[in-house]
């Protein structure tokens, strides 16, 4: 099953808040097509920017964080 962007990115954003960064911000996207991977890329910071790559399944299951 195939889930749109703006899901993908809720979830991501809902994964982050959850592990306690308060305002992500989404700064991009792109998809694997090799992995069948999202890679969603989004700034934690509060007064300096401070990064976050979230990787989801095509189902939008988030599978890694870094």
């Amino acid at each position: 099953m195939s889930v749109d962007l703006l899901t993908l990115t809720e979830s991501a954003k809902d994964f982050l808040q959850n592990a306690g960064h308060v305002f992500p911000r989404l700064e991009s996207t792109a998809f694997d097509k090799s992995k069948k991977h999202w890679i969603l890329v989004f700034d934690v910071g509060l007064g300096k920017s401070k990064v976050k790559k979230v990787t989801l399944d095509k189902s939008g299951r988030v599978i890694s964080l870094e």
